[in-house]
């Protein structure tokens, strides 16, 4: 465990802080909106930040968790950055015209307008500010792009009116404007050459990439396929239930990479770990302390479900992973991550058409989903340092 000087204990402050805040934001968007925003604005205020998440975890495809990796542990992160970004946008660029091919001859709808941002979205590579260990830079340029956005839609929907178009517009004008910050505070450029030999990049990250892309669908990009089979609220609800997902995630996230580079170094501590997993029986016990006082608050879709248990259940289950999947990675076990994070993918989607499509289904398949990847992530774990794999 790394020694925690005043300096250092400032620093994560500010982070936990910035971070926080803006999750909290984007966690309270969907209760508050739902009684600004019509529900068809809100279902597609919804269906752009589910597309938008797959199309990342795309563009990203596995490079943005190696460059990472690999920035952390290289002293040359100008040229991971020159060729991670350059096959990023030249992928971005394929998936512009594919789309925009697409939209003249079919029609240009929601998911396609998404896929034409891509170049924009591309230009983004804020992870390489973890590798490089600037957490707090990382955390206020994420606020600016994440947070920011938020709470110009607040202001909107209070004093103006809220429809799904503003809400893209705001959120593409603050990736491009944060994309500049990340340049300038790195000392790099915003654009990068082309390069055809692109798909290099994104095959030596393959397994890591399509891991990425899975887990990107069952934290928050499913609920582009539930929007029509499913009512309005049931999908108002499922984006509340995965936004807090995401506000757990983001929290564990804070503690792994701002000890990033120390993980790194002593990949076979369970220490933040033991926190992690003693953090979240804290924050489980607390959930369902106040959950009546919160059920009154958040959106409830059919009422199958108790979607305060659900989440203080999610909450328990993410925490529990610890350190481990980062481990998996910074060891270059690759296929096992791969295997890790699809095979409870296939049980759940397996399970979903086992009960049936509703509201009930999803949220016992998502946790069914993440039950699984903690546990075979910390079982794995142990397996390697019982038997001094690494």
């Amino acid at each position: 465990m790394p020694t925690l000087s005043i300096d250092t204990l400032k620093r994560f402050s500010l982070v936990v802080l910035l971070t926080g805040a803006g999750h909290l934001i984007s966690l309270i968007f969907y209760p508050v909106a739902n009684g600004y925003v019509q529900d068809y604005d809100l279902v597609k205020i919804a269906e752009f930040e589910s597309l938008s998440l797959i199309l990342l975890s795309i563009l990203g495809f596995g490079i943005n968790a190696t460059a990472t990796r690999d920035v952390a542990i290289s002293k040359d992160y100008k040229a991971i950055i020159s060729s991670v970004q350059s096959a990023r946008l030249t992928l971005a660029v394929i998936l512009f015209i594919a789309a925009f091919i697409y939209g003249l001859v079919f029609q240009f709808t929601l998911p396609v307008y998404i896929v034409l941002m891509s170049p924009i979205f591309s230009l983004n590579y804020d992870f390489i500010l973890y590798g490089v260990g600037k957490p707090t830079l990382a955390s206020i340029v994420s606020f600016f792009r994440l947070s920011l956005p938020m709470l110009l839609c607040f202001f909107v929907m209070f004093f103006y009116q809220l429809d799904y178009s503003l809400f893209v517009i705001i959120n593409v004008l603050f990736v491009f404007v944060s994309s500049y910050l990340v340049s300038n505070f790195l000392k790099t450029d915003i654009f990068f050459p082309l390069r055809f030999d692109f798909y290099t990049a994104y095959y030596s990250a393959l397994l890591v990439g399509v891991a990425g892309v899975v887990i990107s669908i069952y934290r928050f990009g499913y609920l582009s396929f539930f929007i029509g089979r499913l009512s309005d609220s049931d999908i108002i609800t499922l984006a509340f239930f995965s936004k807090f997902c995401l506000v757990v995630v983001a929290a564990r996230r804070i503690v792994l990479q701002f000890f990033y580079t120390k993980i790194a170094t002593d990949t076979k501590s369970f220490r933040i770990d033991i926190i992690l997993f003693a953090g979240a029986l804290f924050l489980l016990f607390a959930l369902f302390l106040f959950g009546d006082f919160l059920h009154s608050y958040v959106p409830s879709g059919d009422g199958s479900i108790n979607i305060i248990t659900a989440c203080g259940l999610a909450l328990f289950l993410i925490l529990s992973t610890g350190t481990s999947d980062s481990k998996i990675l910074l060891w270059r076990k690759d296929y096992h991550f791969f295997i890790i994070q699809v095979l409870p993918f296939v049980v759940g989607v397996c399970l979903i058409f086992v009960l049936g499509f509703s509201l009930y289904s999803v949220v016992i398949s998502l946790l069914c989903i993440e039950a699984l990847t903690a546990l075979f992530n910390q079982c794995y774990v142990f397996y390697c340092v019982k038997m001094r794999l690494v």
